[in-house]
This record gives C-alpha cells, structure tokens and sequence, in this order.
C-alpha cells in the first residue's frame, strides 16, 4: 500500500502560497521496499511505446519471467501460487485442480475429446486403442452402443447405468455422478446435501474501464473472490450467505491454494441458494479504506455443475470490466 506523504514547513508553505513557483511533484512511499519514488499524477498511465513484452512501471520487460510476465506491451503480471510465465501470460499448471479435460505428455490441459489424447479430470490423457472411441471423455468400445440401448458403455462395456459410478442410458458414454445421485440414468443434485464453493483463479484486464492501472503507482490490482449466495434480486446486501477469499497481491492472473472456500463457515449451502440465478460472485481490489469492485456477473448453475467439475465463468463487462472467475463446487 502507497502512501502520500506531504512534508512541509509552515513557512515552506508561506512562500508557495505567496510565489509564483509550483510545488513539487508528490513523493509516495513504498510501505514495502521503504523507499521514495517520484510518480506521474494519480491515474496518470506509465506506457512503454514499441515494447514488445511488458511494461513496468515505464521499464519494457521481456515478459517471460513469472515476476514479469506479459506482451505486446501491456502492464507486466506477476504470476503467483502455482502459475508459471508461457508465451507472455500467467498459466497454470495441468492438473485436476486447472483442467476439466486431461494433461498431456507436455503437462499442458487437453479438452480429453480426442482418440489420441481422451481423458476428464486433469488425469494423465489416455489413447483409445484398436475399435474404441472417444466419447463423453472416455474411450469406450465402437460396438457397445449398438448392444447396450437401456445401459450405458464404459472400456469394459455395458453396465446398467443406475450406478454413481455408472450413470447412463441409451448405450451412451456412462457418466461418473461424484457427489450426485443417479435417477433414472441422469445425474441429479441431492436436494439434502450441502454445498461449498471452491475458488481456484481469475483473470483481471491490465487497466480499468477508464483506461487507467488499478494502482496510482502504476501497479497491479490486490485481487479477491466474493461470493453471494441465495440472491433474490440486485440487492447484494440480501443475500443470505456472503464469504470472501483472501486477497493476492500484485497480480492480473489471482491463484488460490488455501482461503478459498466460500461458504465453509456457513456449514455450506443448499443447492436451493445456488440454482436458478440466486448465487452471484465479483472481483474486487483489495484496499485499505474499501475493496474496489473490478467486475462480476450472476452465476447459471446446472446439476452437472454440482459434480465437482470445473467452472470457467466470463463475466461482461458492466460498470468495470470483463472478468473471469474459475471455480468448483463440491459437496460439504
């Protein structure tokens, strides 16, 4: 946090207000480094013209460090928790906890739908040999649909799909319900369980909607996740279940890894307060004096996202800026 410090005499300020002389330009302190540094004004953008990596603070960069990572001249994002600078910008490595689909050879998150690279949950891409398919992310014999038209298909074949492990119909890919029950071959939320809300990263533009850094120095956004839950209008203030993440400091790309599950103090939610447009989650920048909203949207949920799947969510741009939040929700 910046602070403006204002270091005058009584009669310095006699003669500034009796001379034609301009002040000085203001002196902010890095609480931090503990040192002065001489700033534009408030607001005032630091660019690097022709940088074709970062710029920070009015310094181009070559963007591929994870403390200064970025291109085409935008701000430089600092990669925090887990995520490692590629090609200019903060990813995350793959695993259950980043990719709904599977991790190939290179560690990199494949969408799990290919013959050659099939797989969900972050788990190692498998290829799908002699007569089987990719379908529903598992490789399942060509021939089972054909036979199994009550069940479902799986690698061992038919199953009778009325199983959470199983659950299916009409020889299609048989679908693991986690945390859901079974009806009729349709994974469906258990209406007397209770639910929390797992946030596991976002991504924030390099500059407000005005066109300005989130920091008057220059500096990148302190970002956190809060979310809202059992919304039944515009009004945040009614909600009745309202919990916070902990803030990151410093960076575009926000990584969570503890303090992140919304709704834990609570017990956990009933699927009631989530579904049907009632839960709603926003970006904020953390400040001392208050939290600055950076951007957010309402949150449509269907059952299959109460099966501890992952959940990219990209919020358009309102009174601030385009977001996206990435989450899972997981039964408590």
């Amino acid at each position: 946090m910046k602070k403006l410090l204002f270091a005058a005499s009584a009669t310095a300020l006699t003669v500034l207000a009796c001379s034609s002389v301009e002040p000085a330009a203001p002196v902010f302190f890095d609480d931090d480094a503990g040192t002065a540094t001489k700033t534009k004004d408030a607001g005032e953008q630091l660019t690097c013209p022709g940088c074709t990596g970062c710029c920070n603070k009015g310094k181009c960069e070559p963007g591929t460090d994870n403390a200064a990572c970025g291109a085409g001249g935008g701000f430089c994002d600092v990669c925090g928790g887990a995520a490692k600078c590629s090609a200019g910008q903060c990813v995350l490595a793959c695993d259950p906890s980043t990719c709904a689909g599977c991790c190939d050879a290179k560690g990199e998150c494949q969408t799990g739908t290919a013959v050659a690279a099939c797989g969900s949950g972050g788990v190692a891409c498998a290829t799908c040999g002699g007569t089987q398919q990719c379908v529903g992310n598992q490789c399942i014999d060509s021939s089972c649909k054909a036979s199994c038209g009550t069940g479902c298909c799986t690698a061992a074949g038919c199953q009778p799909g009325n199983k959470a492990d199983a659950c299916g119909t009409g020889g299609n890919a048989c679908t693991s319900c986690g945390t859901l029950a079974c009806v009729g071959g349709t994974c469906n939320v258990d209406p007397t369980k209770k639910w929390t809300l797992t946030v596991l990263s976002a991504v924030i533009p390099s500059q407000t909607k005005a066109g300005y850094a989130w920091d008057i120095l220059g500096g990148l956004p302190d970002g956190k996740v809060r979310g809202y839950s059992g919304l039944t209008g515009t009004d945040k203030s009614k909600a009745l279940h309202t919990d916070t993440t902990k803030s990151i400091a410093d960076t575009l790309t926000p990584a969570w890894t503890d303090t992140n599950v919304l709704f834990n103090t609570a017990g956990g939610v009933t699927a009631a307060e989530l579904l049907g447009g009632k839960l709603r989650l926003d970006v904020l920048d953390d400040d001392v004096a208050s939290d600055d909203y950076v951007g957010g949207c309402v949150q449509t949920l269907t059952a299959a996202d109460f099966a501890g799947t992952l959940k990219d969510v990209k919020c358009p741009a309102d009174t601030e800026v385009a977001v996206t939040i990435r989450y899972r929700i997981t039964a408590k």
